[in-house]
């Protein structure tokens, strides 16, 4: 089995709270204002890998 059909079948069986999805979409709005805030994933993982 593939990971992207792993993906998707795990995808349906989530259901997030209200207060979750409030949280994503604040924080896909903040993104879309700012697309160069935060750190790239290199550098996460470079500090989580220290």
């Amino acid at each position: 089995m593939e990971i992207q059909s792993l993906t998707v079948s795990a995808q349906a069986d989530i259901e997030l709270t209200d207060a979750q999805k409030e949280e994503l979409d604040r924080r896909l709005v903040a993104f879309e204002i700012d697309q160069d805030e935060g750190a790239s994933w290199s550098s996460v993982k470079a500090r989580i890998l220290q």
